[in-house]
Parts: structure tokens; sequence; C-alpha cells
């Protein structure tokens, strides 16, 4: 009984051992920041839409074009920051996975 209370102790102490030598390894600082990006998107394109916005609603006709301008690079950048979502990387994954699989099945 006391053998196998030892053997446990050790186990759990190893087990342990490898989580914070995993914990230690892995900086999720960095993950949340990318998974993030992909996740959310930037902000940049909301802002230039939005600053775009306030200067066309600027009665001076100078601040016009600029405004435009930033208004459709703004949308473009939404446009590309929001291409690539969780879910569209997990259906890449599958159909690519299934591919393979196919693959292997000689098909």
């Amino acid at each position: 009984m006391e053998e196998e209370a030892k053997e446990m102790k050790s186990h759990v102490r190893r087990r342990l051992g490898a989580a914070k030598d995993l914990r230690a390894a892995t900086d999720m600082g960095d993950v949340r920041t990318s998974v993030g990006r992909l996740k959310g998107g930037g902000k940049l394109g909301r802002k230039l839409t939005k600053a775009g916005m306030a200067l066309i609603a600027i009665p001076d006709p100078v601040t016009d074009v600029p405004g435009a301008v930033m208004v459709a690079s703004g949308l473009a950048i939404s446009r590309l920051k929001d291409s690539a979502s969780l879910s569209d990387i997990q259906q890449e994954v599958k159909r690519i996975a299934d591919a393979l699989r196919l693959d292997r099945q000689g098909f």
C-alpha cells in the first residue's frame, strides 16, 4: 500500500513538473494576441472609415477627396482583415484532412 502511494506521489510530481515546464515554454500572451488579431481583426479599417466620414462631413470642399479615399481604404482594410476567421480556418483544415484521407486511400 505504501509502495503504491509512493509511486502515485512520484507520478503526480512528474506530471506537475511537466505541466510547469510546458507552461513556462508557452507564452500565452503571444497566443492570445495572435488569436485576438485573427478573431477580431484590426481596428484600423474602422478608424479610417470614421475619419474619412468626418472629413466628408466637413463643409470645406477640399476635404471631400481625402475623406473619400480614407473611407474606401478603411472599407478595403476591413474586408481584408475580416476575410479569415476562426471558422474559416476550421473548415479549411477539415477540407485538407479529408483530401489527405482520400489520398491515403488511393482515390
